[in-house]
């Protein structure tokens, strides 16, 4: 719900389309050099990718195994962005 480096934030696990409107609505731009426009750009991206029927996962691969993890059905942190869940 807001930067992660931040001591009270906390993982959004999933979205579905009509709740990426509201996250737009309260998304921030990047505080630094960021090439992906911060969590708005993201969210953004999201959105389109989303209309085109595809639904999206956000994870941190910064953090080591993380994707392939994720890639191969373990459970990881991250957020999911669906076309048809519920929030």
């Amino acid at each position: 719900d807001k930067d992660p480096s931040e001591s009270d934030a906390k993982l959004i696990e999933s979205l579905n389309l009509d709740s990426i409107h509201q996250a737009l609505d309260v998304a921030g731009e990047s505080a630094g050099v960021d090439i992906t426009g911060g969590m708005l750009g993201k969210l953004k991206q999201i959105k389109e990718i989303l209309e085109f029927g595809f639904d999206v996962r956000l994870v941190n691969i910064k953090h080591k195994d993380r994707l392939g993890k994720l890639l191969s059905g373990q459970k990881v942190i991250h957020s999911h962005f669906s076309v048809n869940a519920k929030s």
